[in-house]
C-alpha cells in the first residue's frame, strides 16, 4: 500500500471513529471509563506492580477515556506515577512525576494538561505505559492523533514498559491501518474487553 493510501485509510478510520464518539453521552463516557479503568486494574502487570515502580498515564482531553482512577488507586498503593509534559518545539514528551492526577496541572498548548515541572523519569524506568489513541484493532495496532509523540517516545532506546492501550469499545475497528513505526500495545483495553498482544501463531488472545 502507497503512503497516499495509508494516510486516506487512517484519516478515514479516525473520521468513522470521532463520529461514533460524537454520538456518545457524557453518561456512556462516565460510565465507560470507570470500566475501562477497572479492568487496568485488575490487570496482572498493575497488580504486581510494587512501591516505587514508576507508571505513565495521562491527562485526559476532549472524549478521551477518563483515566484519572488508574492514577489515583495507583498513587494510594505507592506506585509512581507520571504524566506527559510535552515540549512542541522539538516535537517530544517526557514523563513528570506528580503527587496528584487530579490538582496541580497546568493548561499547555491545545489544552493538553501536563505538570509544570518536577522530577522526570527516564522513559527506560517506566514500568508501564498507559496510552490513549483513537483507535485499536485486536492484534493491539493503535492509531493515534497523527502527532507521532507517543510512536516516539516509545521508540525510545531502553524502553521496556508494558504498554497499555486504552479506548471504548466505539474505538475497536476490524483492521488499524497503520505503518513500522506505528506503536503496537502489549494489551488494548476496552469497557467490554481486554486484547492480549503476542501470543504467537495462535493469534491474539481477547477475554470477554
Amino acid at each position: 500500500m502507497n503512503d497516499a493510501a495509508l494516510d486516506r485509510l487512517k484519516r478515514e478510520t479516525r473520521d468513522l471513529v470521532k463520529a461514533r464518539l460524537a454520538a456518545m453521552s457524557d453518561a456512556e463516557r462516565r460510565a465507560g471509563s470507570a470500566a475501562a479503568c477497572a479492568r487496568v486494574l485488575t490487570l496482572d502487570r498493575i497488580t504486581a506492580l510494587g512501591r516505587g515502580a514508576a507508571v505513565l498515564s495521562y491527562a485526559p482531553m476532549g472524549v478521551e477515556v477518563d483515566v484519572r482512577e488508574i492514577g489515583r488507586a495507583l498513587l494510594r498503593r505507592g506506585v509512581t506515577v507520571c504524566l506527559p509534559r510535552v515540549d512542541w518545539g522539538h516535537s517530544t514528551m517526557t514523563a513528570v512525576r506528580v503527587e496528584s492526577v487530579d490538582h496541580g496541572l497546568v493548561s499547555g498548548r491545545r489544552g493538553v494538561a501536563e505538570p509544570p515541572d518536577g522530577e522526570e523519569i527516564e522513559p527506560g524506568g517506566l514500568a508501564v505505559i498507559v496510552v490513549p489513541g483513537v483507535a485499536f484493532d485486536a492484534s493491539c495496532v493503535r492509531l493515534g492523533r497523527g502527532g507521532g509523540f507517543y510512536d516516539r517516545f516509545l521508540g525510545k532506546p531502553g524502553v521496556r514498559a508494558f504498554t497499555i492501550g486504552i479506548g471504548y469499545d466505539e474505538q475497536v475497528v476490524p483492521r488499524t491501518p497503520a505503518e513500522d513505526a506505528d506503536a503496537r500495545m502489549d494489551a488494548v483495553v476496552t469497557p467490554g474487553r481486554v486484547f492480549t498482544a503476542g501470543a504467537g501463531e495462535t493469534g491474539p488472545r481477547v477475554s470477554e
